[in-house]
């Protein structure tokens, strides 16, 4: 199944779950993060660097936008060290989304996945890893499944 990206801007996307890869080496979001953190009043930034979410592989943290966007839970997706991001890891981060998606009852998942971090790399191969991992670990109704398109989130 190939990976749907979407064009819709952070400010008017609805989704039950917007979810965002996290590195544990850089505190201060980067590329779509960045622009989920500043609708957020840098909620990301002070948790990361308060210690309380470092961004390892497998961690998870979950935010209530508070009407500051159209989708209200935020979560994001510990992916390991910048330098070792691979399609691997991307497809690990998809199936921690998933199961947290799972927990929370999505029907809708929507994904900003950090694509500056593997410039020159083709989108929908990225996209395609962490769906990959998505849907090994999705319940038997999957959730929708879409990415936000790097043009809207460099």
């Amino acid at each position: 199944m190939t990976p749907l990206l979407v064009a819709d801007p952070l400010e008017a996307l609805r989704a039950d779950l917007l979810v965002f890869c996290h590195f544990e080496d850089i505190p201060v979001p980067r590329g779509s993060l960045a622009l989920g953190d500043w609708a957020l009043n840098a909620a990301v930034s002070r948790l990361s660097l308060s210690g309380r979410f470092v961004g390892a592989p497998g961690g998870t943290a979950l935010l209530n936008a508070a009407g500051k966007l159209p989708t209200e839970r935020i979560a994001l997706v510990g992916t390991g060290r910048a330098a070792e991001l691979s399609r691997g890891a991307l497809t690990e981060a998809g199936r921690t989304a998933a199961a947290l998606a799972a927990d929370l009852r999505c029907r809708d998942v929507a994904v900003g996945l950090p694509f500056h971090a593997l410039p020159g790399s083709d989108p929908a191969a990225l996209a395609a890893a962490f769906q990959q991992g998505f849907a090994a670990a999705a319940p038997p109704v999957p959730p929708s499944l879409r990415f936000l398109d790097p043009a809207v989130s460099p």
